[in-house]
Order: structure tokens, then sequence, then C-alpha cells
């Protein structure tokens, strides 16, 4: 059987990803664990939201930065957003001189 793969381009690298645990076709859990295995983006913060409280465990063993439970306020996440901002930005910055100028990177998502 062959798994599709899905490629996303991205033209520069993100600050932060926030992905919900329940996708249609893929779950946010792999593609954590995905982003925090590629070099381009092991070192960008994910949060990752979902309905279900076991998700918060598996979230952190796929190396999720932080967990919000469904339902939320928008102040939460602004918070969260803006802490995991300020904490990542050096290393951020670091990872960024590192790379090419242009910055386009591929990232392949497997199905």
């Amino acid at each position: 059987m062959k798994r599709k793969t899905e490629v996303l381009m991205l033209d520069s690298v993100p600050d932060l990803f926030i992905i919900d645990r329940l996708l249609s076709e893929v779950d946010g859990i792999a593609i954590c664990k995905h982003l925090k295995n590629q070099p381009a983006t092991q070192h960008i913060s994910i949060i990752i939201v979902s309905g279900s409280p076991d998700a918060r465990q598996l979230s952190k063993r796929a190396g999720a930065d932080d967990f919000i439970e469904k339902s939320f306020r928008m102040a939460v996440i602004l918070n969260l957003v803006e802490d995991l901002l300020a904490k990542s930005s050096n290393e951020h910055k670091r990872f960024l001189r590192k790379t090419n100028p242009d910055l386009n990177q591929a990232i392949i998502f497997p199905n």
C-alpha cells in the first residue's frame, strides 16, 4: 500500500504553530512529531488544541511546547502565545542566521 505524502512549501519560517489534535484525514499529534523532527522547524514552539484532556500527555510526548483544552477563552491562548514567542525568539533568531536567506523550505507530511 502506498502512503500519500503532502508537501507544504514555506516561504518563511513561522514563529509558532497552533495545531488542533483532530484534523480531517490527519492527526495533529503526528504533525507535531513530524515538525519537531525536521531541522527547519524543530526549534519552533507548538501548541496543541484538543477537546480531549488525555491529549495533553500525548502532546507532551510528541514534543509540543504546550496544550490547551477546548473550550478556552481567547485571552488564555493569547497569553500563552505571547509567552512562547518571548521564550523562543532568541532560538528562532539563531536559526534564521544559520539558514539560507531565501528560506524556501519543504516540509513533508507523511500520511
